[in-house]
């Protein structure tokens, strides 16, 4: 059984503002980024040959950390794990800083769902400063850094908010024993969430009390990854 992948991971603002008076009304449209880049299958620059999604929880002040060596999917009701890194070896010689042109990551997109305590809306009278946030980051001896083009990362991502990266020629994580060369693990994190009181002065995290309305709120985030790209030593 053959399987094939292609994407159009379209990236669009479009927005539309509207001005009346009693007289006339001025409207103005318009439309930024782009949304015909399409990647077809295969293994080189521009393609992809698989896509993965994740979702899960993170809890107050967790640590996951993701290894781009054995990244989880799940295949019709099946778990499995996909390789997407490359060796340094696989990449011409004038690519050695780890810029692979035609595999890795082509696109990848974390989103924060959290919707309010209730998970119905943010509150208007939640705190700015406490609010629930997400955190990309890439440090340690294996971080994959040339997702961030050899930084760390460190992307906060605000509750109902996304962060995206699409690369048309590839973001590549490397595993490589000899030379010694590893950039393959990223890492989400949450930071300690703020003690917050809701309306009625009720603690709105790990309270049990029946009389508050977020008994057995647990604090923690509902979070998807999604990524596309090339998987194994493809070029």
């Amino acid at each position: 059984m053959a399987i094939t992948a292609t994407s159009v991971p379209a990236l669009t603002i479009s927005y539309t503002l509207v001005q009346t008076d009693n007289v006339s009304s001025v409207s103005e449209s318009t439309s930024i980024g782009y949304s015909t880049l399409e990647l077809s299958n295969g293994t080189g620059t521009g393609n992809i040959n698989i896509g993965t999604v994740v979702t899960g929880y993170i809890s107050s002040g967790q640590k996951i950390v993701y290894d781009f060596r054995a990244f989880p999917k799940e295949v019709w009701g099946t778990q499995t794990t996909l390789d997407f890194t490359s060796t340094v070896t696989d990449l011409p010689p004038i690519r050695q800083h780890y810029t692979n042109p035609g595999g890795g990551i082509k696109a990848i997109l974390a989103t924060n769902q959290w919707n309010g305590s209730l998970d119905n809306g943010i509150e208007g009278w939640f705190p700015i400063t406490g609010l629930p946030r997400l955190n990309l980051h890439a440090t340690g001896s294996y971080g994959f850094t040339n997702l961030f083009d050899g930084e760390s990362g460190n992307i906060f991502i605000n509750p109902k908010s996304t962060w995206a990266c699409v690369d048309f020629m590839g973001k590549v994580p490397i595993y490589d024993t000899s030379p010694t060369a590893y950039n393959y693990e990223l890492t989400l994190a949450t930071d300690n969430f703020m003690d917050v009181t809701g309306t009625g002065g009720y603690p709105i995290w790990n309270s049990t009390a029946s009389a508050n309305p977020w008994s057995g709120n647990l604090p923690r985030i509902p979070y998807e990854i999604s990524i596309i790209g090339v998987t194994g030593s493809n070029v």
